[in-house]
Parts: structure tokens; C-alpha cells; sequence
């Protein structure tokens, strides 16, 4: 955090002559300022308005102009810099009128800071311009000091570290010379404030402390409270996180009773920052919160950057990528506009990294190298590491190993310099992933190993599951399996720790995706061990886990009335702005307002997100406290001797399937690539959608490579019945069609079901079959042809116990009071998959009086439902749009 000096409180007097005796008004002043540099602002405040009404009573215009300035100071440490700047103004203005050049040169100061706040550099430059030559000409060291220990905040932000800092050691000796001790204090924490804004923890930690030693001898709680959130800052870059966060306590409870709100919400990012890095992603999402209202009011468009930037990473590792996306979006135009130099850097590397996320690895190339050149340019060792190890990663990912080994030991060269063990673990973590990827196994283990040295103090578990998982693989390449077994187990359990702490089940759910890989390496070793059963109980265990949490991790809104207020409430504005955005879409593009549409646009993701926040509030009575999947035993005992249950599980270079029958369990793998499964199932289902008898070919493919292997092994013999429970792309294939002979498919030989993982059999059971009641509903809202006749056509099929609704009689209301009493329940409806708030997709029936008719899938969940079979029927149902 970069500091200030303020020399109205410090320098300014009242017109009152050496001989009378104070007056009230005066008294008043320096009770003021008194509890200012106690205190803070909100304390100092009262006792300057009421000065300034006695100064105006008796037309004192002097002193008037300089009470104006003290207030001006108060609300600008309050966060009111707009009404800062027209107190600051007015006082400019009286001041020049009156000729006192001191105070107009002190004014010009003040002005200058708050532009800098509001990020008008150009305005703030010219002001501080002004201070310094006035200082000069009146020999006022302090004065001119101030002004160049300002000026250089400018340039800190603007990202021009050489002149910011030279404007730094000229106002420290100016200082110096003036015994100022407040203003050296105030310099030598912005020069700390260089030192690691550039990386150099080390550096940055000495010059705070020598700070913070003077602004506790003057006891300054205000500078005292900065001091600390920047050593803080310094404790978590060189790893002593504990420390860190102590500070980081510490300088909030010193901010908070000043009143500085700034201060304090600078203090709850950083801590925010460091609690991240230990995995606490949720306490880390309320910090950030709370001090992103606070910059957004108090309109501090600087610090909203870094922070939006440091969002928007959290929100990348919990898999939420589109909101990671908006957050770097938008800090990078921020800071573009203001001219942020360091932010538009930060930005670049952050946006590069979500491209190679998306395998686009020439544009996170190109991201990363504008942000390399950049930094380099101005000495940014902080952002230079990140770009060197964001890049080395891309390069891996591209299996440019030389390039990556190259950036990653600069990376790492350059981190050690500074004292920076974040960068300094995870650059050594690379050296090892490159050194894996060479075949270079033992050298892998030894950075794996200092890697983990300096993860252990950090405690931060991104990194140290991706190590257990390196290590992992390199110790399979030596042919350990039975460590490297161990080793994946650990980063399992590592994985699993960090989930479960997380509130939000779209975070659970997200966090899990890109370290699904470390399953998938159990499995594969497991089946290659030949251990089929434990195989399965990993494979089971993540998709047991999320499946419980899906269905029971919730607490019904009936047991907290304010939840349900608040739910109702949202919901209401959701689906008022659904009918806004409607609007301005059915309306000719000539007509559309473009900038009304994405203000409805905008505050329909902020309600969607509220509303599903309130929807996935976890209850503790709940099955989250589940250890594990159902064993083996407990999922063959609800099997039929007639039927195989086959769970796929998709490795980026195989595919393992585990089948599961009455009395066995079995593993086999089959060699193909990810991708080479996603291609072949787009071009299968792109042939079937599109009625080409080319599909046929394809179909055969994917069932030599699903369904043939298991065939070849006699594993489906005496087997009438398939339950699937596929993966990743083999959601999307539909295993009932796949060709099985010249003229058959696999529907013909199997009765083919499916599952989401095989826990859904001990968790549901097997359902009654005695009856035969059938619910049929197609709602008139939906407006699918033949609907009505369809619904109609079935329920001849059931001449008893049946209820078949068309119409506008088809509302939730009605499905809701009476689904649960059917066997057999069709609904005949659109349905709407919602990718950025999962519980608010939904079924299309027909609304009434007491609701919209929009059927969410949490509602869903909520239902006592004792149907053997529900069916769908709309366009390209259990697929939604854009499945690629």
C-alpha cells in the first residue's frame, strides 16, 4: 500500500497572533487535528465542522479556507472523494483570493492526491507540479518534499518505477534535512512500496519496518495501520503466512477504529490474498467481497483492479472460468483507461493462463510474452516471475520442454534473489514437470522434493497436490507403483481436504475438474496392478461424493423464513428481468436498446448468482459428512444376476472400464486419447442429428472401442441388462444406439440404462414394479407441436390410474401436489440448461396464479418422487445446447 504525506495538520496555522489567548475555534482545531493523528477521521470530524461554523460566523476567511482542507483530507481518508474534491477546491479558491501562497501550495498538494485516487493522473501531476515549485520558491523543504513523495505515486501506478523513485529519495532528503520524521516515514514505505510492487520482499520488509519504528515512536495509529498491512503483504511473499495473517488482523483492527476505509478494505484483500494460498477459498471470497464494496464506493478504480485480478484467479482454480474471464476482462479495460501500467500486466498473464486452460496455446502465447516484455521493461521482478512460469507451463503444455526449462529455472533464479518462496516453490515445481516430461525421472523427484520443502511452510495446496501427483508419475516411470500408489493417495486426500471446505456446491463441483486427473491416474495404475475392486472405489469415490451432495447438501427453505423471503424476492427479480431481456430481444435490432440490455443483462447474473448462493447453502444434518462411496459388496447385492454395470473413466491417454456384476469385478483398458474420444463422439452424434446414414461407421468405432473389448473378453455373456455410467464426453453417446452388427444395434441385444455413478442404486434402491399409474403432462407454454397428441397417445397405454393434462392445466402446481403419486411420470417440455447457475435450469409448464410455471432444478431435488420411470420428451433432451 502506498502512502501519502499530508502537511495541512502538520504545518498549518490560525490567524491568531502570538498574544491574545486561543479562541474556542482554535481550540477546537487542535483538538481536530489531535484526534486525527490518533484516531482517524470519523473522530475528527465533529470537532473541524464545528470550528468552521465559528470561523464563518465571524468572517474569518482564512482560517475558514484551511478548516475546509482539514475536512477535505477527512472525507478523502473516508472514501468521499468526490466531496473531498469540492471541499479541497473551495479552500484552493479562498486561498488564492487571499494570496497566502504556503497554504495554496499545500492545497495544490491535497489535490493532487485526490486525483490520484480518483485515477486522473494527468490532473493529479499538474497539481503536485504546482506544490513543488511553490515549496522551491519558498524554501519549504517539508512542503516540497510532500509534493515529490506524491508526485512519485503517480508514476508507481503508471508503472515508471525509475521516476517514481526518484522522486522518492529527493523527497526523503528533503526530509531528512527538515528532521520531518513523519515525512520520512511516509517515503520509506513507499519505497518499500517499489521493492514489492517488484518482487523484492526482502528489500520491501526492511524499508516498512524502518517505517513503522517511526510511526509508532510518534504514535501515528493511522501510519501505524499501513505499516502493517504492507509488512504483512512482505511476510506472506517470503512464506511466514502465520505471521501474515496476524498482521494482516492486526492493521484491520487499527484501520476499522480510525475509520479508514481504505485502509481496512487494503487489509482484508491482502488477507483475502493469503488465505487463498492456504486453500481457504471461501473465507477468502467474503474478504474480497467486503473490500471490493468498499472500493467501489469510495471509488478507488486503482485497487479495484489488482483486486478484481486477484477474484478473478480464485474463481479460475474453483473451475468457475467465466467468471474468472469477466473479472480479468474487466481489470485489464480499467486499467488500460487509467493508464494502470502494473495492472494491465497483471492482467495479460492472468488472461493468458485462462487460454491455455482452453488448450488455446498460441493466444496464451501471445498474452504472456506482451506481459514478459513489459515487465522486464520496468524492472517488474514480481510480474516477470509470473509471466516466466505461466509461459514455461504453456510451453509444457506444447511439449517445447527446452523453452519450458529455460523459463522455468530464470523463473525460479529470479524468485530466490528476492526472497520470494511462493515463486520460488512453484518454479522448482516446474523444473520437475519439464524434467518428467523429458524422462528424467530421478532429477523430477529432487525439484519435487525441494519443491515440497518450501510447500510444506507455505501450506498452500494447489501446489502441493500437483506435486503428490507429479511425484506420482515420475515414480510410475521408475516402475515404484507401489509409492507412486501412495503418492497419488496423498494428493487425493489433499484434493478431498480442500473441497470439502468449500460452502458452494458449484465450487465443490468446479474445483473438482482439472484434478479429476489424479483419479484417473489411481485407476489406471490400480487396473494395471490388476486391483479391479479398488480401482472401482476410486472411480466411485468423486462421483459418489458430488452425487450425495447434489441430492442431500441442502437446507430446506421452509426451516429459515428469511432465506425464503429473500429466495421469493430474488426469484421475483429474475423473472422480471427474464421478461425485460424478452423484450428488448423481440423488438427489431434497430429498436433494441443496447445499453438497457446489458444493464438487464448484467443485474440477471448478479440475481442468478444471489439467488443460487441462497440455494446451495449447505445443512450441516445433511450427507456431507459421507466418508466414502457404498463398497463393492453393498452395489453387487442390488445387481440382478442378468445385468452388468460398466463405469468408464476417460485418462487423457486411455480409457479404463471397470464391469461389475453379481459376483465379479473386472478391469480392462483400452488405448485412446481423450480427444481422439471427444472427436469421434461429435462427428457420431453430428452424423445422427443430421439423418446421415454416415453415422454408421462411427457408431461402429465407438463401439469397438466402448462395448467390443469387454465382448472380446466374455465379460457380457449371460448379461441382458446394461447399466452405464459414463464420463466426461460419454454423457454425450448414445450407447443404445451404437451399430452392434450389420443390422443391430447394441439396443437390441440390451436393455441399456443409465447411471450417474453406482452409489444412485444403494441411494434409491430398486423400484416398486407392482404398479402401473402414469402421469402425463404438456403444458400449452411450451408450444411443441403434437405435444397434446402425444400425451393423449400415451396414456392409452396406461387405461388405469392415469392422469394425462394438456394445456393450460399443465402447471407446476399441479406436478408439484401430485407427481409423487405415479409409477410412471412424461413431460412433454422444453427444458433449459443454465451453464453459469446449474440449480436455476429449468422445465418450461404452465404458470398460473401462485407461479411462473418455471420448474428449477433444485425444486427438482426437493421432490418425493416415487416414479420408476420419468421421462422428458422435447428437443435433443439430457443433452442442452453447445455440448462441446
Amino acid at each position: 500500500m502506498k502512502k501519502f504525506v499530508w502537511l495541512l495538520f502538520l504545518l498549518a496555522r490560525t490567524v491568531a497572533s502570538q498574544t491574545r489567548e486561543p479562541l474556542p475555534a482554535d481550540e477546537l482545531v487542535a483538538s481536530g487535528k489531535q484526534a486525527y493523528t490518533n484516531d482517524g477521521p470519523t473522530a475528527a470530524v465533529p470537532q473541524f465542522e464545528k470550528a468552521l461554523a465559528i470561523y464563518r460566523s465571524e468572517n474569518d476567511k482564512r482560517n475558514e479556507a484551511i478548516v475546509l482542507g482539514y475536512l477535505a483530507n477527512c472525507q478523502r481518508r473516508l472514501g468521499h472523494l468526490a466531496q473531498a474534491a469540492d471541499l479541497a477546491q473551495n479552500a484552493l479558491s479562498m486561498k488564492e483570493a487571499l494570496g497566502d501562497r504556503d497554504e495554496i501550495g499545500k492545497t495544490h498538494n491535497q489535490l493532487g492526491l485526490i486525483y490520484w485516487d480518483l485515477a486522473d493522473y494527468p490532473t493529479a501531476i499538474g497539481h503536485f507540479e504546482q506544490a513543488i515549485a511553490i515549496g522551491k520558491d519558498l524554501a519549504d523543504p517539508q512542503l516540497e518534499g510532500s509534493a515529490h513523495n506524491n508526485l512519485g505515486l503517480v508514476f508507481d501506478e503508471q508503472g515508471d518505477y525509475t521516476e517514481s523513485l526518484k522522486h522518492y529519495h529527493r523527497a526523503l532528503e528533503l526530509d531528512r534535512r527538515a528532521q520531518f520524521e513523519r515525512g520520512e516515514s511516509d517515503v520509506l514505505g513507499n519505497i518499500g512500496g517499489v521493492s514489492l510492487q517488484l518482487g523484492r520482499y526482502r528489500e520491501a520488509l526492511q524499508s516498512y519496518r524502518q517505517a513503522f519504528a517511526i510511526s509508532e515512536r510518534l504514535g501515528l495509529k493511522p501510519s501505524q495501520a499501513e505499516d502493517l498491512e504492507n509488512i504483512a503483504l512482505c511476510l506472506d511473499g517470503i512464506g511466514e503466512v502465520d505471521e501474515s495473517i496476524k498482521a494482516f488482523d492486526e492493521a484491520l483492527r487499527m484501520s476499522h477504529e480510525a475509520g479508514l476505509v481504505k485502509e481496512e478494505a487494503d487489509a482484508r484483500r491482502g488477507k483475502a490474498a493469503t488465505l487463498a494460498g492456504l486453500g481457504r477459498y471461501d473465507a477468502a471470497l467474503e474478504e474480497y467481497t467486503k473490500a471490493q464494496r468498499a472500493y467501489e464506493g469510495a471509488q478507488l478504480k486503482r485497487e479495484l483492479i489488482d483486486l478484481l485480478i486477484e477474484i478473478g484467479q480464485v474463481y479460475e482454480l474453483l473451475g468457475d472460468t467465466g467468471s474468472a474471464d469477466r473479472s480479468f476482462h474487466q481489470a485489464s479495460r480499467n486499467a488500460e483507461k487509467i493508464g494502470n501500467g502494473a495492472g494491465v500486466i497483471a492482467a495479460s498473464i492472468a488472461l493468458g493462463e485462462l487460454e491455455r486452460r482452453r488448450k488455446r496455446y498460441v493466444e496464451a502465447e501471445g498474452y504472456f510474452s506482451q506481459a514478459l516484455e513489459s515487465a522486464r521493461k520496468i524492472g517488474d521482478d514480481g510480474n516477470t516471475v509470473s509471466a516466466l512460469i505461466e509461459s514455461a507451463r504453456n510451453d509444457l503444455d506444447r511439449h517445447q520442454l527446452d523453452i519450458a526449462l529455460r523459463r522455468s529455472t530464470e523463473a525460479g533464479d529470479i524468485a530466490e534473489k528476492n526472497g520470494n518462496r511462493p515463486a520460488m516453490a512453484f518454479a522448482t515445481y516446474m523444473h520437475g514437470e519439464v524434467q518428467k516430461a523429458q524422462g528424467e525421472y530421478r532429477q523430477a523427484l529432487e525439484n519435487y522434493s525441494s519443491a515440497e520443502r518450501l510447500q510444506q511452510e507455505l501450506r498452500d495446496p494447489e501446489l502441493g497436490w500437483r506435486i503428490l501427483y507429479g511425484r506420482g508419475q515420475a515414480l510410475e516411470g521408475l516402475g515404484k507403483d507401489d509409492e507412486a500408489l501412495e503418492s497419488y493417495k496423498k494428493s487425493v486426500e489433499l484434493v478431498e481436504q480442500t473441497r470439502a471446505a468449500l460452502g458452494e456446491e458449484r465450487f465443490r463441483a468446479g474445483y473438482i475438474e482439472e484434478r479429476f486427473q489424479v483419479y484417473v491416474a489411481l485407476v489406471e495404475l490400480l487396473l494395471k496392478l490388476s486391483r479391479p475392486g479398488d480401482a472401482f472405489f476410486y472411480s466411485e469415490k468423486l462421483r459418489a461424493r458430488a452425487y450425495f451432495e447434489q441430492l442431500g447438501n441442502r437446507s430446506p427453505f421452509e426451516a429459515d423464513s428469511e432465506r425464503l423471503g429473500r429466495a421469493n424476492e430474488l426469484r421475483e427479480q429474475i423473472g422480471n428481468l427474464r421478461e425485460k431481456i424478452s423484450k428488448e430481444y423481440a423488438a427489431s435490432e434497430k429498436d433494441r436498446h443496447g445499453q438497457a440490455l446489458e444493464m438487464f443483462s448484467r443485474e440477471l447474473e448478479q440475481a442468478q448468482v444471489a439467488y443460487e448462493a441462497i440455494l446451495d447453502k449447505p445443512d450441516d444434518t445433511s450427507l456431507h459428512s459421507m466418508t466414502g462411496p457404498p463398497a463393492l459388496e453393498e452395489i453387487q447385492q442390488l445387481l440382478r444376476s442378468d445385468t452388468a454395470l460398466i463405469e468408464y473413466v476417460v485418462g487423457r491417454k486411455s480409457l479404463s472400464i471397470l464391469t461389475v456384476k453379481k459376483t465379479s469385478v473386472d478391469g480392462t483398458t483400452v488405448s485412446v486419447t481423450a480427444d481422439s474420444l471427444e472427436t469421434r463422439t461429435e462427428l457420431f452424434r453430428d452424423l445422427v442429428t443430421g439423418r446421415k446414414r454416415d453415422w454408421i461407421e462411427p457408431g461402429k468405432g465407438l463401439h469397438s472401442l466402448l462395448i467390443a473389448p469387454l465382448e472380446d473378453r466374455h465379460l457380457l455373456l449371460g448379461v441382458d441388462r446394461l447399466m452405464i455410467v459414463p464420463d466426461g464426453v460419454l454423457n454425450y453417446v448414445p450407447f443404445a444406439a451404437l451399430p452392434s452388427g450389420p443390422t443391430r444395434v447394441l439396443g437390441d441385444s440390451f436393455v441399456v440404462g443409465y447411471l450417474p455413478t453406482a452409489a444412485a442404486l444403494a441411494a434409491k434402491g430398486v423400484p416398486n414394479a407392482g404398479t402401473r399409474t402414469l402421469l402425463a403432462l404438456a403444458p400449452a407454454e411450451s408450444h411443441l407441436p403434437y405435444a397434446t397428441a402425444e400425451v393423449r397417445s400415451i396414456g392409452e397405454m396406461f387405461p388405469r390410474g392415469s392422469l394425462v393434462v394438456a394445456g393450460k392445466g399443465a402447471t407446476k402446481t399441479l406436478f408439484k401436489e401430485v407427481a409423487g403419486q405415479y409409477d410412471y411420470v412424461h413431460l412433454a417440455t422444453h427444458g433449459s440448461l443454465n451453464r453459469n447457475a446449474p440449480w436455476l435450469s429449468t422445465l418450461q409448464l404452465q404458470p398460473d396464479g401462485r407461479d411462473d410455471g418455471r420448474l428449477e432444478l433444485h425444486e427438482v431435488f426437493d421432490l418425493k418422487l416415487h416414479a420408476r420411470l420419468v421421462t422428458l420428451s422435447a428437443c435433443e433432451t439430457a443433452l442442452g445446447s453447445g455440448y462441446f
